[in-house]
C-alpha cells in the first residue's frame, strides 16, 4: 500500500501517534474535504499572494473576501478575523518585500504552487507553497508559509487511550 503523507497528517501524528496508526496507517488516508481550519488558512494564504505580488492592500482584501468560505464559518474562524488578521500583516510583509521579489515562473507568480516528494516506496509527501520570493540582492529564493493555526489552541493529550 501507497500512503500519502501531507501537512495534516504529520499535524496528526505530533498530536496522537496511535491515531496516527488508526486513522492513517491501518485505514489509509480519508477522502480529502474542506475544513474550516484549512478553509480559513487557505484564504488568508492566497490574500497574502495577492498581496505579496502587487502590494495592494484593498485588493488583497476584496481577495480574502471573494475566497473566504462564509459557509463554514466557526465562533474562531470568521471573515473579520481573517481580515484583521490580514491588515495586521501587511507591516511584517512590507519590510520582507524592501528585500525580497515576488518570483515568477513562466510569467506568473508562484502562489500555492503544489509539489510531490517521493519519500521511498511506500510513502510520498504532498503538499501547497504559499508563495515564492526571490532574494533582490543574493537572487536566493525563499518560501512564504502563512500559518493560521495559533486560533487551533491544540490541546496536545493523546486522544486516543493507550498511546
Amino acid at each position: 500500500m501507497i500512503y500519502r503523507l501531507s501537512h495534516s497528517a504529520l499535524s496528526l501524528l505530533n498530536l496522537c501517534e496511535r491515531k496516527f496508526q488508526l486513522d492513517r496507517l491501518l485505514t489509509g488516508a480519508p477522502d480529502k474535504q474542506e475544513w474550516p481550519t484549512t478553509a480559513f488558512g487557505k484564504a488568508v494564504g492566497i490574500a497574502v499572494a495577492s498581496y505579496l505580488s502587487d502590494q495592494n492592500r484593498d485588493k488583497a482584501i476584496f481577495t480574502l473576501w471573494l475566497e473566504y468560505p462564509f459557509n463554514m464559518e466557526d465562533d474562531r474562524r470568521t471573515c473579520w478575523t481573517a481580515i484583521n488578521m490580514l491588515i495586521n500583516m501587511f507591516p511584517q510583509l512590507d519590510t520582507l518585500l524592501l528585500d525580497w521579489a515576488p518570483c515568477l515562473i513562466r510569467d506568473r507568480t508562484t502562489a500555492e504552487m503544489s509539489f510531490r516528494l517521493n519519500i521511498d516506496e511506500n510513502f510520498y509527501y504532498e503538499g501547497y507553497i504559499d508563495f515564492i520570493l526571490q532574494n533582490r540582492y543574493t537572487h536566493r529564493y525563499g518560501v512564504v508559509e502563512v500559518q493560521t493555526t495559533a486560533l487551533q489552541h491544540l490541546e496536545l493529550d493523546p486522544v486516543y487511550k493507550n498511546s
